[in-house]
């Protein structure tokens, strides 16, 4: 009898364990600073995570970097400007951008690619600029990755991300 009591709490312990032991995010970079708390920009549904994967080289994609200048902190920041002209909608824009500084504070991310639930991954050159602009408001509360997809495409389990804002620019 104390066998099989003990069986119970191990197995309910690798239910509970084994889970969150594989199903990993973890932040890596250090760019949300105490001092500017109260600027950063506060997500409603922080606690949901969708993974977008971009080719990073695709065409009509353009990545500006650069540095921001807070007090004596210097941060990163990217953006991912894509164009989707089609007849219809000839000057779409989608953007994705990680502005590393306040208001924003984004982080960049180790994940495993084996943890992501398959209705929180976004592969980009699925999408057309409908998607965005139907999906653009749930996206903006909640905390969306990019992933690069040479990385994605790679043997290993982690690849990195960053977490970035979703914008569209739709003007006729």
């Amino acid at each position: 009898m104390q066998l099989t009591s003990y069986k119970l709490i191990l197995i309910s312990l690798m239910l509970v364990v084994g889970p969150s032991a594989m199903s990993q995010t973890k932040k890596v970079s250090d760019n949300k600073k105490p001092e500017f708390s109260k600027n950063y920009f506060q997500k409603e549904n922080s606690q949901d995570t969708t993974y977008v994967v971009l080719d990073f080289k695709r065409g009509k994609l353009e990545i500006r970097e650069g540095i921001e200048n807070a007090g004596n902190y210097e941060f990163c920041k990217i953006r991912f400007t894509m164009g989707y002209p089609t007849p219809e909608s000839p000057n779409t824009l989608v953007y994705f951008a990680h502005f590393a500084g306040p208001p924003f504070g984004h982080e960049v991310y180790s994940i495993n690619k084996c943890s992501i639930p398959k209705d929180k991954l976004i592969l980009e050159s699925d999408k057309n600029p409908k998607f965005w602009y139907h999906n653009y408001l749930k996206l903006e509360d909640s905390i969306v990755i990019l992933i690069d997809l040479n990385d994605w495409k790679s043997k290993g389990g982690w690849v990195k991300g960053i977490g970035v804002q979703v914008g569209i620019n739709l003007t006729e």
